[in-house]
């Protein structure tokens, strides 16, 4: 497995790519299906929280940036900054 997207309404909530694996479209492929699932029974925007270093390629995927905020993973680390973004 080189990657994986998950969905439920109205948000996709994972997406990754293997290293090895980006720049060949496979992220892009992926979003598209996880967008298609986060509609079934939603009508409103698409949201989802990105890493700052993908902020990036959703761009270019039509989202756009709507705040910022910080995740905690919950392993004790310091808490990593994130990026709040929306497709419509």
């Amino acid at each position: 497995m080189v990657g994986f997207v998950d969905a439920e309404p109205g948000e996709v909530t994972r997406l990754f790519i293997l290293p090895e694996a980006a720049g060949v479209g496979l992220g892009r492929r992926l979003l598209k299906i996880g967008i298609a699932q986060a509609r079934m029974g939603h009508s409103g925007p698409i949201r989802l929280e990105a890493t700052i270093n993908a902020e990036g390629f959703y761009q270019k995927c039509g989202f756009r940036s709507v705040g910022r905020g910080r995740f905690s993973h919950g392993l004790g680390g310091e808490p990593i900054e994130i990026v709040r973004m929306e497709f419509l």
